[in-house]
C-alpha cells in the first residue's frame, strides 16, 4: 500500500490541477451506480478474487 501512497502524493504534488472536489451531483451520480449494493466490509474475498459470481470456480 505504501507504494501507491508514496505514488498518490507525487502526483498531486506534480500536478495539483488535476485534484477535483467531490461535489453533490458526484455523490448522487455514484449512488444511482451503486446505491442498492450491499456491501459487507468484514467479508473476506475469495483466493481467486472471482467476487462476480457466487458459484464455485
Amino acid at each position: 500500500m505504501a507504494p501507491f501512497l508514496a505514488l498518490l502524493k507525487q502526483d498531486i504534488s506534480q500536478h495539483p490541477e488535476r485534484l477535483r472536489p467531490i461535489t453533490a451531483d458526484l455523490v448522487s451520480r455514484l449512488q444511482d451506480l451503486v446505491g442498492a449494493i450491499d456491501v459487507d466490509i468484514d467479508q473476506v474475498l475469495p483466493d481467486d478474487d472471482d467476487i462476480a459470481s457466487d458459484e464455485p470456480a
